[in-house]
């Protein structure tokens, strides 16, 4: 197929696809003898599987650099789109007002429409080299919608009939199901103990944090290098620690709970976690610049942690640590892309998935990576966001249920989630055309 018929197929909505089916992750175009479309990259070996879908948009953003502004105003690069609701010089001036709001960081913004019209902003502080607005960068926590959704895929084929296509071959432990123990596929778990995955997945498990957070693991480790810091360690530590909150009781994730999702995936997929990540999230969705820990991503967007000069990347140690839980590496376009099918569409999470995480949006719960924000409506939620945070840089995913759009930043520096809402806030309030209540 030539790359403009590729295109003109990828841009259809790819929620109104019929090929589409309700819990169905890897939906094929073989029978159109459709490849994915996917830059080369290193990668590690990995077992062969059906073509893939790729469901999605082909962007191409032509960045114009404009000059330094004065009086300490920001670099930008604005990019042409279409103009309807939004605009990108509308984008453009709501993230440079922002950023002057936030000292200034580097950041890049996309903005997805409803119909595949796509917006994008990039910003730096005065005098600094405005990163693309495909500038790459570690995304912290925004890692794990990508891991709960290759486990919740994993759920779907245990579902389906043994061999479906683009399953992995069962365990000999059979399928994977979510309301699984985790005993069942973690053979050093206490017991007894009735944890479930679902648990993991819902962060309602309890259990005490392994970091808790990337940037007081990274400092730990530099205060003590010659520790034990094996990943086998701090996991056993944790769950050997007292739980913070009886099973159930609430709802507060934790690393500790993904990284076992990532030793439970390895186990029940029979393959490399990040592997069955890549395949049933990126890899499915043509996410061409979003990268798991075991492949090299590449230059990164330069990060500015709080003390400190600037970063290229996380230290191999913190990196094998986290995993794919914290690790992965993307982009505000890709991330973007996967808000819009995540959370709009039945694309990525199968319908049961889909209302338990509108259920976050009514009861401001934060189940499957995901949590409910204003602007309000009555009881209702209309925003469904993720944050992350990893040192030296921040992310934002939201998808704004009111105006079908998604929208995502990608920051060179670790900012609030509070500064990161206001963010998609004054987008939201420009796109509904109304003034946009606090969280």
């Amino acid at each position: 197929m030539d790359d403009e018929r590729l295109e003109a197929r990828l841009r259809l909505d790819p929620t109104g696809d019929r090929r589409h089916v309700v819990g169905q992750f890897r939906d094929r175009l073989a029978s159109a003898a459709a490849a994915p479309v996917r830059t080369a990259r290193p990668r590690v070996a990995r077992q062969p599987v059906g073509a893939l879908l790729v469901a999605g948009i082909v962007i191409a953003v032509l960045v114009a650099v404009r000059p330094t502004g004065p009086g300490g105003q920001p670099t930008s690069s604005p990019s042409p789109s279409p103009s309807l609701s939004l605009t990108s010089a509308a984008l453009q001036a709501i993230v440079e007002t922002w950023a002057r709001a936030n000292g200034t960081p580097v950041v890049t913004v996309a903005v997805l429409g409803p119909t595949g019209e796509m917006w994008s902003a990039a910003v730096a502080p005065s005098g600094g080299a405005v990163p693309k607005v495909d500038a790459r960068a570690r995304i912290g926590e925004t890692s794990r919608m990508f891991l709960i959704s290759a486990v919740l895929a994993l759920d779907a084929c245990g579902r389906l009939a043994p061999g479906a296509p683009g399953c992995p071959p069962r365990p000999s432990e059979g399928a994977l199901s979510i309301d699984d123990h985790v005993s069942r596929w973690l053979p050093d778990w206490p017991t007894p103990d009735d944890t479930t995955v679902r648990s993991l997945l819902e962060g309602s498990s309890g259990l005490a944090p392994v970091g808790p957070t990337i940037a007081d693991l990274r400092s730990r480790i530099a205060l003590n290098p010659e520790a034990d810091w094996s990943r086998a360690t701090l996991l056993a530590t944790a769950v050997q620690a007292p739980r913070r909150f009886a099973p159930g009781a609430r709802s507060e994730p934790v690393d500790t709970e993904y990284m076992l999702l990532e030793d439970i995936l390895t186990r029940s997929s029979g393959r490399q976690a990040g592997l069955w990540i890549d395949e049933t999230t990126a890899l499915h969705l043509g996410l061409n610049a979003t990268f798991i820990v075991e492949v090299a991503p590449g230059a990164l967007l330069a990060g500015q942690p709080h003390s400190g000069g600037p970063i290229a990347d996380l230290d191999p140690l913190t990196l094998a640590i986290i995993g794919n839980e914290g690790g992965m590496a993307s982009t505000s376009i890709d991330l973007a892309r996967f808000a819009a099918a995540a959370w709009g569409s039945t694309i990525i999470l199968d319908q049961r998935s889909v209302e338990t995480i509108n259920d976050a949006a009514h009861g401001h719960r934060s189940p499957l990576g995901a949590r409910g924000s204003c602007p309000c409506r009555g009881d209702t939620r209309s925003i469904i966001s993720t944050t992350g945070h990893a040192v030296g840089w921040s992310t934002l995913a939201a998808y704004d249920l009111e105006n079908r759009i998604s929208l995502a930043a990608v920051l060179g520096t670790d900012v609030s989630d509070a500064a990161l809402d206001s963010l998609w806030m004054a987008i939201v309030e420009r796109v509904s055309g109304e003034a946009v209540p606090g969280s």
